[in-house]
């Protein structure tokens, strides 16, 4: 377990690895609407492909109860290195919108529910947030596995930007491990802590993304990418 978190660590400290790509989605080459259905996607009606709010070219965006869902191909069986997940995320409203406003908000957005080749293996980045009684705020950004990382939403910003990178060290029991780090504007947002243990969870290879409707929080989701890291020199033959 310990050699695992070490390695996880050297790859996002970058160390020399090498990372073969294995799944991708920038959306730029998707037909404005509808998302589902397209590139292999299963997604809801308030999924749509647009421009007026992307990173560049195109992004997803998930209006209010919307989920977008990817099947089957978003990892390989390959377990013996780390596994990257990273993608773009930016929140057009969120629970600060409501904020002296609207009592009593719950919201809670995926960004996103990540499963892997295990049946063991399942993390979570949730947006967990909303208002008190008093119209308050309350709420944390989260990283969800056999246990939670929080941080506060008072300096969530809507409209911008942000950028996470989840390394994801597998195993056939529960006892992987995910690290994060959410950045925006050139800076670091959030680096909590390696969460060492995932959910147990029977669904494997799945991805989604889904923004919360009680009350609408949309959000958008541009340059998705999993892939794994490799130390150079080294060769994988994909069976």
């Amino acid at each position: 377990m310990a050699c695992m978190l070490a390695m996880a660590m050297l790859i996002m400290s970058g160390a020399s690895a090498f990372a073969q790509v294995y799944f991708t989605q920038d959306f730029d080459g998707l037909a404005d609407g509808a998302f589902n259905g397209q590139a292999g996607w299963v997604a809801s009606a308030g999924a749509v492909v647009q421009s007026s709010f992307s990173v560049s070219g195109k992004a997803l965006l998930l209006n209010a109860g919307a989920d977008a869902n990817r099947y089957n191909d978003v990892f390989t069986g390959q377990t013996s290195y780390p596994w990257r997940v990273a993608f773009d995320f930016m929140f057009l409203t969120n629970a600060l919108n409501y904020v002296g406003k609207t009592a009593s908000l719950d919201i809670q957005n995926h960004l996103p529910q990540v499963r892997g080749p295990f049946p063991y293996e399942q993390a979570l980045i949730v947006y967990k947030a909303g208002t008190t009684a008093s119209s308050n705020l309350w709420g944390n950004l989260e990283v969800r596995g056999a246990t939670t990382q929080q941080k506060s939403v008072a300096d969530l910003q809507t409209n911008v930007w942000h950028h996470v990178e989840m390394v994801f060290m597998f195993a056939p029991t529960n006892f992987g491990s995910v690290d994060v780090v959410v950045t925006t504007n050139g800076g670091t947002y959030w680096n909590p802590a390696v969460l060492s243990g995932l959910q147990v969870d029977g669904n494997t290879n799945h991805m989604a993304f889904f923004a919360d409707n009680t009350p609408d929080a949309p959000m958008c989701i541009d340059n998705i990418v999993t892939e794994y890291l490799r130390p150079k020199g080294t060769v994988v033959l994909l069976r």
